[in-house]
């Protein structure tokens, strides 16, 4: 069997970030952040190999999580360098925007056979 044909889904840990009272508050925000984008990393993988929409979802999830946190704490951060990183973001989910609603008419698929007459579904089954 080929490693690649075992490779599962990141475990994360609690998606609750510690608070350290010695540290200052935005250096465990950024250390969340990049613990969050290395997940992202292990994702790609999964996308890449692209037989289970979990790991685009979980990605997808995560990257949306990374930008939820920044603007939740925006204060903390330079505004430039803010806007900065969530374009980048922005720039690095949109090419998954097409595959995860590609993914989603795929797992609706037997329920678009059902809205259809049975005579339609060579049509439908060209489509997807």
């Amino acid at each position: 069997m080929h490693k690649r044909d075992t490779f599962q889904l990141p475990r994360k840990t609690s998606g609750v970030y510690p608070i350290n009272s010695t540290l200052p508050l935005a250096k465990i925000i950024r250390s969340h952040v990049l613990q969050n984008f290395s997940f992202c990393e292990n994702y790609q993988q999964g996308i890449i190999k692209d037989d289970d929409p979990e790991f685009l979802h979980q990605y997808r999830v995560t990257m949306r999580r990374i930008r939820a946190i920044l603007s939740l704490h925006q204060s903390l951060f330079i505004p430039d360098q803010l806007k900065e990183t969530n374009l980048a973001i922005k720039n690095l989910m949109q090419p998954t925007n097409l595959q995860r609603d590609l993914d989603v008419y795929l797992m609706q698929m037997e329920h678009y056979f059902n809205l259809v007459e049975h005579k339609h579904h060579q049509g439908l089954a060209r489509f997807f």
